[in-house]
């Protein structure tokens, strides 16, 4: 399985983005999540990306984890 292709990603820069990956990952390798994440950048979106060491395809339990993520979530809103 692969990722996002990153040609896409001069249409998604209109809101900002947090990309979770596991580095451990057996079913999409992590380098996907880095070229999109670098494409998503150049295309001027506004990227964080949070890579987290020995973990698997499951990285959201890391990612509902992060302290920031309902503040950086709530704090965006349509305009």
């Amino acid at each position: 399985m692969r990722g996002a292709h990153p040609g896409t990603a001069v249409k998604l820069t209109g809101p900002s983005w947090w990309v979770f990956h596991g580095d451990n990952d057996g079913a999409v390798h992590h380098s996907y999540s880095q070229h999109m994440v670098t494409a998503l950048e150049t295309a001027g979106a506004e990227v964080k990306f949070s890579l987290y060491p020995g973990v698997g395809h499951n990285s959201w339990d890391n990612a509902f984890q992060e302290p920031d993520l309902l503040p950086w979530l709530f704090a965006k809103s349509k305009k």
